[in-house]
């Protein structure tokens, strides 16, 4: 059953927070079936205006959570004062550590999945890791991919293939993957292999993860201009 939702830029954002996002993903897993989960930010939902395939996908998404400060405070502004962050990297380890579960990793670079499962074994004992996968592959690869996910039977796919693919990919193969949760990580799985460093936590809880990532990398600096472009567009869809 959904529960509260904040409508952004035409995209209903579940208005969770991270243990009540755990709770719902093992509700669905429990249901049966194969459940799409997106982590929007402003960035994701700024490429959405544009690209309606995209948009699709985040509205039909079994859950949708709020992965990005500019997200939230456009729905705090809009008297949501409930809708909090839900970083991905934070609802797979919460979601990981409830219980024994089996997961596929697809994504990043070659090694990266693999030490990423590490990381995550390390951290939860009876994790099990069905199979791994980098995020390469070629078009003719897909079909023997997809039957790989299948047959490794596990519970969740966590797909670090970058925005939009990940998504267009995931909801393409949907029905096909066999597992019970398809969740699109972005970057996560580069955090979990140690490639990558997240933001101090009190730089995130203020919400200066965007400069954070600026600093470090400066070439995201077009990437940046993403942010005052999505809040004009939900200045305008408030309007």
């Amino acid at each position: 059953m959904r529960g509260q939702r904040c409508r952004i830029l035409g995209v209903s954002v579940d208005v969770l927070t991270l243990e009540e996002a755990a709770r719902r993903a093992e509700t669905m897993l429990a249901e049966g079936g194969t459940h799409l989960v997106v982590t929007p930010n402003a960035e994701m939902l700024n490429l959405a205006g544009r690209d309606l395939d995209l948009k699709g996908i985040l509205c039909r998404a079994d859950l949708v959570l709020p992965d990005g400060a500019g997200v939230v405070l456009v729905g705090r502004l809009r008297g949501i004062r409930r809708l909090v962050r839900v970083p991905g990297v934070d609802f797979v380890r919460r979601l990981l550590g409830r219980g024994r579960r089996s997961v596929f990793l697809l994504g990043g670079e070659r090694g990266v999945a693999e030490s990423a499962a590490e990381s995550l074994r390390a951290a939860n004992p009876t994790l099990e890791v069905r199979g791994t996968a980098h995020g390469y592959f070629t078009a003719e690869e897909e079909t023997s991919l997809v039957e790989t996910i299948r047959s490794s039977r596990a519970e969740i796919l966590l797909a670090g293939l970058g925005v939009p693919r990940q998504e267009k990919w995931l909801a393409a193969h949907l029905e096909r993957l066999g597992v019970g949760l398809a969740v699109g990580v972005g970057g996560a799985l580069d955090v979990f292999a140690g490639r990558a460093v997240r933001c101090p936590s009190w730089m995130g809880r203020i919400g200066l993860e965007w400069l954070y990532r600026l600093i470090r990398e400066p070439r995201r600096a077009g990437r940046m201009l993403a942010l005052p472009q999505f809040f004009w567009a939900a200045l305008r869809e408030r309007a």
